[in-house]
């Protein structure tokens, strides 16, 4: 049976006398957090920053096989203390074992510390999840990607020691353990972009359905943020360019966010288009399923998420759009194409486009310049951008940086809708 210890929100710090008189009243039963059944249970809505301190002068000194990381070859860690951790929120968490000490409070204690995924049933050691010492002290720390929801094992012991002259072991040292759990700072490094998303109410139903994939063995975290449609020439981005909190994904798994603009806990939006970003923590695989309905019938595609790190263009790079149809207007059915254009810098820039035919040359009235606004995806029909006159087939869209675009980072994508067959589908920018 697992013991839990209720932590008063009003004071964190009256943890470590709470945890001392429950481990003297049970001296003569089951010792409170000396094994993984009799975890000290942290409550989920604990303050944080957190400080637990449990005296271990009765807990048992035999040799554990607990710590994964050991750098004390033949010398046994003991005097183990377990404890229990879920967070209510996915982020970055930082574990260490500093203010720990022996009987004396001055006299310093060799700690090692490791964290499980799961609970003590199916024990898992978490990677990057085990400290035997900090650079340049006794203390161990680990900083990790925790998720909502999920319970962790704690474990943290002291170390023995040997004799250096005679090669003894001394037995770890008795003493007070201090575990602290505070939130650290979580990076983003993989950063992806899909170009267009839509929700529509008014007029029809058109939603977009997020996919996301972790191409690594461990749990991660990441953010999603709404870059809402702007206008050429605009000087600013749009007002609305909502963020959520940290979300979870787990290690090689794959999660899917229905009508992801409307979902409540994300976004919560109404009619709304424009451009996704998704920062993760772990490499990641990503697209959008968009579905179109309307009084014809509905049609769908699938996009896939650009690698801004490799996929956007600099000074210097052009990208081509491929696949490009567009029937001469004004007929009722037939194809239409979109073109999807992404700033993704913190200053206007201006894009350099062609709409060339078959033969690679550019239809009379296929040249254009665009200028984007901040941070912002712009929507045009193809028709807006280049004032061309003919049936366009078998097209493609070169797009390049104005010369004096030092600093800018930019995106395209296209969309192609037939109304004849039901087809439509969403065409990347090739670099």
């Amino acid at each position: 049976m697992k013991s839990t210890l209720t932590l008063p929100k009003r004071s964190v710090t009256l943890a470590c006398l709470l945890v001392m008189a429950l481990a003297a009243g049970r001296a003569a039963e089951a010792q409170l957090g000396s094994s993984c059944q009799e975890s000290i249970q942290i409550p989920a809505g604990t303050p944080l920053p957190a400080s637990l301190a449990v005296p271990t002068d009765a807990f048992p000194i035999p040799s554990v096989t607990t710590f994964f990381c050991s750098q004390k070859s033949g010398v046994p860690a003991g005097r183990v203390v377990w404890f229990q951790y879920t967070p209510l929120e996915t982020g970055a968490y930082r574990l260490d074992t500093t203010g720990s000490s022996g009987r004396d409070a001055s006299d310093p204690i060799d700690t090692i510390l490791a964290v499980f995924a799961n609970e003590c049933d199916a024990l898992t050691p978490f990677s990057n999840g085990c400290s035997d010492n900090s650079p340049g002290t006794l203390d161990a720390s680990v900083t990790l990607t925790l998720l909502e929801g999920k319970t962790y094992t704690i474990a943290v012991g002291s170390n023995g020691s040997r004799d250096p002259l005679y090669g003894s072991v001394e037995g770890p040292q008795a003493g007070t353990i201090v575990l602290n759990i505070r939130p650290a700072t979580l990076a983003y490094p993989y950063e992806y972009v899909l170009p267009l998303l839509q929700r529509v109410e008014t007029g029809g139903t058109s939603t977009s359905d997020l996919i996301l994939t972790n191409l690594e063995g461990a749990d991660g975290a990441l953010k999603l943020q709404f870059l809402s449609h702007g206008n050429p020439g605009d000087e600013t981005p749009p007002s609305s360019q909502p963020e959520t909190r940290p979300m979870s994904i787990s290690a090689n798994g794959t999660r899917e966010l229905t009508d992801v603009l409307g979902l409540p806990g994300t976004f919560a939006l109404g009619d709304a288009y424009g451009a996704l970003v998704v920062r993760s923590s772990r490499r990641l695989a990503a697209g959008a399923r968009i579905r179109v309905e309307g009084p014809s019938g509905s049609v769908g595609y699938f996009s896939h998420a650009v690698d801004v790190s490799t996929g956007l263009l600099t000074l210097g790079e052009s990208g081509r759009l491929i696949g490009i149809r567009d029937d001469v207007p004004p007929a009722e059915k037939g194809s239409r194409a979109y073109l999807v254009l992404l700033n993704r810098s913190p200053a206007t820039c201006s894009v350099v486009l062609a709409l060339r035919n078959g033969s690679g040359g550019v239809y009379k009235g296929g040249e254009a310049e665009v200028t984007l606004p901040p941070n912002t995806t712009v929507e045009r029909g193809l028709r807006q951008v280049f004032p061309v006159e003919e049936t366009v087939r078998s097209g493609s869209v070169s797009v390049s940086l104005r010369s004096s675009e030092t600093g800018c980072v930019v995106g395209a994508a296209a969309v192609v809708s037939d109304s004849l067959s039901g087809d439509s589908y969403a065409t990347a920018l090739v670099k």
